[in-house]
């Protein structure tokens, strides 16, 4: 359910070429450092704006990686809505592409305007969102070795 949708939100990153299956990913981090703001964010909002919803997709292949970690936190403080995505790529067992990593966080909002900070990017959001955003929009994925604050 997830990963469907990560898929209508933000789209399929693996359609970019002709077979997902052999395809280079969009990332080939490998180190076991990890990286932080890595990776593609959808939000939503629940229809009420109760809840924020963010879905965190790696861009890579690296869910059946060895020691991979992925994981997403969402703080709330005043009207500034901070995510972050913390990242370590593991050991990869084989060539193949079995899909990426991907998270999930949430928090409470009650409806109104914030600014949304993903990657030292800010976004103005309304809740609740009448669509899903994505992060970065422009099909890239971020990563940082340097935690923010």
């Amino acid at each position: 359910m997830l990963s469907l949708m990560l898929l209508l939100a933000c789209g399929d990153p693996a359609n970019s070429a002709d077979d997902s299956t052999t395809s280079e990913p969009h990332n080939e981090h490998t180190s076991s450092e990890p990286l932080y703001d890595y990776g593609i964010i959808c939000a939503e909002s629940s229809a009420d704006g109760a809840t924020l919803e963010v879905f965190a997709d790696s861009d890579d292949c690296s869910s059946d990686h060895e020691g991979v970690e992925f994981s997403c936190e969402v703080s709330v403080d005043g009207e500034v809505v901070t995510v972050t995505t913390t990242y370590v790529a593991g050991e990869d067992p084989d060539d193949g592409c079995a899909g990426p990593s991907t998270a999930a966080c949430s928090a409470d909002l009650p409806p109104g305007d914030y600014d949304l900070i993903f990657a030292d990017e800010i976004w103005p959001i309304e809740v609740p969102l009448e669509q899903p955003l994505c992060i970065p929009d422009d099909g890239s994925t971020t990563g940082t070795t340097t935690e923010t604050e």
